[in-house]
């Protein structure tokens, strides 16, 4: 059975709600981070593993509800408030840079990033969808200014980049997102992308970080992601896949499904408390 605790923040609300079942013996506090719009479930395996490996893990999830990053990261604040001492984070994506977002002000051991999108290189797929623009290619119903209405978007109609959807291009195969996302935060998210990264001085970031990326990720492409990850003080990048002798190379979504990158950053995690 999976004994886990689940932190739920909801929009508006003056507290949150707990739902406490830890696994016995469980040795070193993980706070692992949902990125807003993901469906929880798909943190599942590496939930499992982490628990498997005797990790006591705290699962934050948010409603899906129009936050701005703002919001989501006072959320994590609060979180983490409750965490014992000498607590791990552990975030996939773009979830990597909520905790990044505040300037590395939580009381964290260490940061283990899967696939962070510290920065990321334009393409044709990537542009239209960030943009929400419509063309012969493309079909999308959410508007921009939808986004920026502060309301919830619709993402659960498939968007088309020639034959293939959007999410699937960018994430993987069979990407586990939620029907709803925040506005606000995909307004912020298109200015980010179309900055090349988000507006956080990696260099001010102290704490330890550990990332693994995969060579077929195109939210958090290599190319990108190691010259930006160069700029933390205190980093190590571990390049999961073929080169590194594993059995294949991963994209975005297998950066969070695999158990590949499972393994590794339950390694990480291991090695950083020192166990």
């Amino acid at each position: 059975m999976l004994l886990l605790l689940t932190t739920l923040l909801a929009y508006g609300a003056e507290e949150w709600r707990l739902v406490d079942a830890q696994p016995k013996h469980a040795r070193h506090p993980v706070l692992l981070v949902v990125t807003p719009g993901y469906d929880p479930a798909a943190y599942e395996p590496l939930t499992e593993f982490l628990v498997k490996k005797g990790r006591d893990v705290h699962v934050l999830s948010f409603y899906c509800l129009p936050y701005s990053s703002e919001q989501i990261t006072r959320g994590l604040e609060e979180a983490a408030s409750t965490m014992p001492d000498g607590f791990t984070v552990v975030a996939h994506g773009i979830g990597a840079l909520l905790p990044l977002l505040i300037d590395d002000q939580l009381d964290v051991d260490q940061y283990v990033f899967l696939g962070p999108t510290l920065a990321t290189h334009s393409s044709a797929a990537a542009e239209k969808a960030m943009l929400g623009s419509a063309g012969p290619e493309m079909d999308l119903t959410v508007s921009i200014d939808q986004w920026k209405s502060g309301r919830s978007v619709d993402i659960s109609v498939p968007r088309l980049f020639g034959d293939a959807d959007v999410a699937s291009v960018l994430l993987g195969s069979n990407p586990p997102l939620q029907d709803c996302a925040s506005g606000p935060v995909a307004a912020e998210l298109q200015d980010w992308y179309q900055a090349g990264r988000p507006p956080i001085d990696y260099t001010k970031i102290t704490t330890p970080v550990w990332i693994g990326v995969g060579l077929f990720d195109r939210l958090a492409p290599v190319e990108a992601l190691i010259p930006a990850s160069r700029e933390l003080p205190n980093r190590e990048l571990i390049r999961l896949g073929i080169t590194r002798l594993d059995a294949r190379d991963l994209d975005h979504l297998g950066l969070l499904r695999d158990k590949i990158a499972a393994k590794a950053a339950a390694k990480a995690v291991k090695k950083g408390a020192g166990l």
